[in-house]
């Protein structure tokens, strides 16, 4: 389960934050390199879970 958080600025720009992420590989074949762009990860069949406490 993710929670976010989104926020508008003085220019109603959105501004989007993650946190709790988890991503989990199942069955062992593939893997997540990362939940976010380079951020969180991985999980494959060494390490089933990972986790990303917040972003950015």
């Amino acid at each position: 389960m993710a929670r976010w958080h989104a926020a508008t600025t003085r220019n109603h720009e959105v501004l989007v934050r993650f946190k709790d992420m988890v991503t989990v590989s199942l069955g062992g074949t593939g893997t997540i390199r990362h939940a976010i762009n380079d951020r969180g990860g991985p999980s494959n069949s060494a390490t089933n879970l990972a986790n990303l406490v917040s972003f950015p």
